[in-house]
């Protein structure tokens, strides 16, 4: 195996260790829905593909990053800027100095993830299906 390595504003990314994983099973989402908190081990970055499909009506939610601290209040990071209103697949890309190279993604965010984070889906309206996938960088 070929370990490849990059760097995004002087952090090196192994490839290698790099795996998607599912963040969300899918599910059918009539309300608000976060995901587990995660633990980052030592990533820089992380790559959140997000797949919609109508249920009983259009999607209309707005993904956003969330962080806890030590005394389990939670902390808005971050709120995309436009909601996902359709059955498509949004990909939101997280690293310092924002994602260059990465190709088609719906946004770029110039951040890095920090030690325990999750996503929080917060739905204005609709039922609809969702699974979301995420690749530590």
């Amino acid at each position: 195996m070929t370990t490849t390595r990059m760097t995004v504003e002087g952090h090196e990314i192994n490839k290698e260790k790099s795996a998607w994983f599912t963040l969300m099973e899918s599910q059918s989402v009539a309300a608000d829905t976060r995901s587990a908190v995660q633990a980052n081990g030592s990533a820089v970055g992380v790559i959140i593909s997000i797949v919609t499909s109508s249920g009983a009506s259009t999607p209309n939610i707005t993904p956003k990053l969330e962080t806890v601290d030590d005394a389990g209040n939670v902390i808005s990071l971050w709120s995309a800027s436009a909601a996902i209103t359709t059955d498509t697949t949004s990909v939101y890309v997280f690293t310092p100095g924002g994602a260059t190279g990465f190709g088609a993604v719906t946004e770029d965010v110039d951040c890095l993830i920090p030690r325990e984070w999750q996503l929080f889906l917060d739905r204005s309206t609709g039922s609809f299906t969702v699974e979301v996938h995420a690749c530590y960088l």
